[in-house]
């Protein structure tokens, strides 16, 4: 699996004042996402024990597998989220125009390289128990040169959703999905540690 973990020169530079904004949103933000991580890791471990009353045999070895994945992904997102310096970013599982934060689990698959950084993708989360949910996105700020269709690529960067795209698909319609921006991460969380420094000092 090819692997992303840098910020790359097509990074976006947010505006002071959207920085200011992430921070006083971000106020006890980690504690809160924390609960809701155990919650789901509850939930998760809880699903295992549900008995699965339908389907074939095949169809239910693939629900426990699935489950298993389920409270795994649910273990690695608390222990992440119990480190790290303290700033700490969401992820874009539902996605918002405005919204900041990493990519579900992390990674991503490419479905159509589009120019020098803009490609269609596809991110993959877990909707309540069982309910996988493939989204389309289109990711813009990463460069393709090195990357082909239909490759997996894990990705701890940071993104901005900042627009919609639209395109045609092979039927002939169209579909329209979000824009996932990469955000210039290490300027981000310099700025950020700066205004909280400044913060306290005011508060004196």
């Amino acid at each position: 699996m090819f692997a992303i973990m840098m910020v790359f020169f097509a990074a976006v530079q947010l505006p002071d004042t959207e920085v200011a904004t992430i921070r006083e949103r971000s106020i006890n933000a980690k504690t809160a996402s924390i609960e809701s991580a155990k919650q789901r890791l509850t939930d998760a471990q809880r699903s295992l024990r549900m008995p699965i009353r339908s389907g074939s045999s095949e169809d239910k070895k693939k629900i426990v597998i699935q489950r298993k994945n389920n409270v795994e992904a649910a273990k690695k997102e608390l222990d992440s989220l119990s480190k790290g310096d303290g700033i700490y970013f969401g992820d874009l599982s539902e996605p918002e125009l405005g919204r900041i934060g990493h990519l579900p689990r992390d990674r991503f698959r490419t479905l159509q390289i589009q120019n020098e950084t803009e490609m269609l993708a596809e991110v993959v989360y877990t909707r309540g128990f069982d309910q996988r949910v493939e989204l389309t996105i289109l990711i813009r700020g990463i460069p393709t040169e090195k990357l082909v269709d239909d490759q997996a690529v894990d990705c701890r960067s940071i993104f901005k959703v900042t627009d919609t795209y639209k395109f045609e698909t092979t039927g002939g319609g169209t579909k329209k999905v979000f824009v996932f921006e990469l955000i210039d991460e290490a300027d981000l969380r310099k700025r950020l540690k700066a205004d909280k420094e400044v913060k306290k000092k005011e508060a004196k």
